[in-house]
């Protein structure tokens, strides 16, 4: 039907009002999926930013190479990158208070160890390595169960380029 625009159909008024009951609907719809996203979208920011916070105490970067003492040895790595990959949140989970899990792992493409005084031979292939990060109550914590540590405590890295064996 084509109207004229001097012209309102028979219940033109009620139409009308009724079309903007369902442009506001839709809005409403819009805006809470991106409220949503946008929700999502900060927690992977933030743990993201964890993960780099983790791996900046862990690690050191020395030239092209990046460092890590342990207890008991020394790793050198090559071509070192790392992701963050969220899991999906179970009913367990946000009953205990969990508003974000995953894990961030790190990759690399050639590494070797220092061991019995002397480094060893370098290793291709990947060498994997990761830890849990999760947002309970509001706080960024690493690892999981009873020993997870409070982000907020993460102890600095103390770790210098000179401490390494050459």
């Amino acid at each position: 039907m084509y109207l004229r625009q001097d012209e309102t159909p028979k219940g033109g008024l009620t139409m009308r009002i009724r079309g903007l009951g369902i442009c506001a609907a839709c809005w409403v719809v819009v805006f809470a999926s991106c409220s949503r996203s946008l929700s999502v979208s900060k927690d992977k920011r933030e743990a993201d930013e964890m993960a780099r916070r983790y791996w900046d105490a862990k690690i050191i970067k020395c030239g092209d190479t990046w460092l890590e003492q342990n207890l008991v040895e020394f790793f050198e790595w090559r071509q070192f990158y790392y992701t963050v990959v969220a899991d999906q949140l179970t009913v367990f989970d946000k009953l205990g208070g969990f508003e974000w899990t995953g894990s961030t792992r790190m990759r690399t493409e050639a590494w070797r160890s220092y061991a019995q005084g002397r480094w060893q031979d370098w290793k291709s292939g990947t060498r994997e390595e990761g830890m849990p990060i999760a947002k309970k109550n509001g706080r960024w914590e690493y690892g999981r169960g009873p020993f997870a540590l409070d982000a907020s405590k993460l102890p600095a890295n103390e770790l210098r380029c000179d401490q390494f064996p050459r």
